[in-house]
């Protein structure tokens, strides 16, 4: 099977991702869910992000990073689902988060 990791470059890796939604045939975006280490995972994974995916390379960009608040640039919450419509790219984030997470 092949393999594509969510690489940062800098000794991070995205994680969780639900759905990927294709631009076309090569290339495809996914939004990450994870907002930090878990028992399942080490702490070198990032917060939150969209990743956009060259199939033919087998390589990942990370073309939104996390944001710090909910005005910042970037996805704050896990983003759940993402979806190209009309030419633009349109990112849910889960709003299921309790009141630990601000």
């Amino acid at each position: 099977a092949s393999k594509v990791y969510l690489d940062n470059g800098d000794g991070t890796f995205g994680s969780f991702s639900h759905y990927a939604t294709w631009w076309d045939n090569r290339y495809a975006y996914v939004a990450t869910m994870q907002l930090g280490p878990t028992s399942l995972s080490d702490e070198m994974v990032s917060g939150p992000g969209i990743y956009l995916i060259d199939a033919l390379s087998k390589k990942a960009t990370r073309v939104a990073g996390t944001s710090q608040n909910k005005n910042d640039a970037g996805v704050w919450n896990s983003g759940s689902d993402a979806i190209i419509a009309n030419g633009k790219l349109y990112v849910s984030e889960e709003k299921t988060l309790d009141g630990t997470f601000p």
